[in-house]
């Protein structure tokens, strides 16, 4: 009886260990359910009543996934399991399992993967109760429990960003039961799941954010961001940095003040030192507008350059797909050329893999990183076009980082409106992302 009382604590362990790793129980992953069989182990069976072929049993359960950590996993179930001396029926007796509760501890290795393996050990505690057949009628026995150590594997398979595949079989051994042999089972399972996370999936590069620390801290600044240690407050030269993002330059009309070039005079009085002040910014200004004219006609040349070398790649292209593990090796060096800033042969790359196998799981990525590849060489028309195209796949990975990345291309180019409803999207679709808390800073300050 002592050994009754083992799975109980055993689960009340392993809770009391997930819990602490600050896990809630009311926000699972993912739900789901699975058709069961369950087959005994013919040499756990007393002696002379092993069948005499493999009996298997049918049976339903449903579950709850909960994520640990990207590669540990924890699911929790409940549901009802048979055990027969023939395929799917009985002829002589059956037992049926009822509850069956489970929990159990795994990990996948491969999350990022289409298909990926997994592997589980856990406990399950079952009532069980036999029906039995003989000569002199039916015979039913009264209702049990016991506990069982459970260890196994399986596949998944992702059909899309929410849905996925399981099949899984593992090996129980019912080590709490007074038999002798005690009970061993073997079972296999198969069903869907459901992910109510789905922009935590796979497909997710290493890059934990899109922009390196000189951009964010850049993007900081034009926000008026306080900085050191001590704070400061913004001066004339940060308001004429942030009118050259959000406006272009513009003739005024108020004032009476006109930048032709002539020297004023200033009294020294407060409003002379004021009109000074705005002299000086509409002279800066316009000096960052000649900058930007002459650095949008080196753009729009360079665009045209790389639309010619993208035009040779895929002309190069000779209309065979590529294999999957091909795919993600030449995807990873077309990472490599964007982490050395090699980013023209980065676009380059990429523009060959989306076209080569356009209906691959990273072809989404490949877009979203020719964004960020245009980012980096400021040519920010074109960034903004790679991160809509993102938008407009049917499903990927990278839907929250186009979103926070065509809102900050945006500011750049000064739509201010633009920019708030790629925030305001990205943290209505996506409150859980990784991005919503920047989005949401930003808001605050539009």
């Amino acid at each position: 009886m002592k050994n009754r009382y083992l799975v109980p604590f055993l689960m009340i362990l392993l809770s009391v260990s997930v819990f602490s790793q600050g896990f809630q129980i009311t926000k699972p992953d993912a739900v789901g359910g699975n058709l069961v069989t369950t087959n005994q182990d013919r040499a756990s069976y007393p002696a002379g009543f092993a069948p005499g072929e493999i009996g298997v049993g049918p049976g339903v359960d449903f579950f709850i996934h909960y994520k640990l950590s990207p590669k540990v996993f924890l699911t929790t179930g409940l549901g009802i399991s048979t055990v027969m001396d023939r395929m799917l029926r009985y002829e002589n007796f059956k037992t049926t399992l009822l509850p069956s509760v489970e929990a159990k501890i795994g990990i996948n290795p491969a999350p990022q993967n289409t298909v990926s393996p997994l592997l589980f050990t856990g406990l399950s505690l079952f009532g069980f109760q036999t029906t039995a057949k003989t000569p002199l009628g039916t015979f039913t026995s009264d209702r049990y429990y016991d506990g069982a150590v459970l260890v196994g594997g399986g596949l998944q398979m992702a059909i899309n960003e929410q849905v996925s595949l399981q099949a899984t079989g593992d090996y129980r051994y019912a080590f709490t039961s007074e038999g002798d042999p005690k009970p061993q089972f073997w079972t296999a399972k198969a069903g869907l799941s459901y992910h109510l996370n789905p922009q935590k999936g796979q497909y997710r590069d290493e890059m934990e954010y899109p922009l390196d620390e000189k951009e964010i801290a850049s993007l900081d600044d034009l926000f008026l961001e306080e900085q050191g240690s001590g704070g400061s407050e913004y001066t004339s030269s940060d308001e004429a940095d942030l009118a050259a993002l959000f406006a272009p330059m513009e003739e005024s009309a108020a004032g009476g003040l006109e930048a032709s070039g002539s020297e004023l005079d200033y009294p020294g009085t407060e409003e002379g030192r004021f009109n000074e002040s705005v002299d000086n910014l509409r002279n800066t200004m316009s000096a960052r507008s000649d900058r930007i004219g002459d650095l949008e006609a080196r753009v729009e040349a360079n665009e045209k350059a790389l639309a010619q070398m993208a035009g040779r790649v895929a002309g190069s292209y000779t209309g065979e797909s590529l294999s999957d593990d091909v795919f993600k090796r030449e995807y990873q060096a077309a990472l490599d050329l964007f982490y050395n800033k090699q980013y023209s042969q980065a676009i380059e790359s990429f523009q060959a893999l989306r076209a080569s196998n356009p209906n691959h799981g990273l072809a989404s990525n490949c877009q979203y990183w020719i964004g960020e590849s245009y980012n980096a060489l400021k040519n920010y028309r074109a960034a903004l076009e790679a991160f809509d195209a993102v938008l407009a796949y049917h499903q990927s990975y990278k839907f929250d980082d186009a979103l926070i990345m065509g809102g900050l291309v945006n500011l750049k180019l000064g739509d201010v409106n633009a920019a708030r409803d790629s925030f305001q999207e990205l943290v209505s679709r996506y409150p859980n992302s990784e991005y919503a808390s920047k989005a949401m800073r930003y808001l605050g300050r539009l």
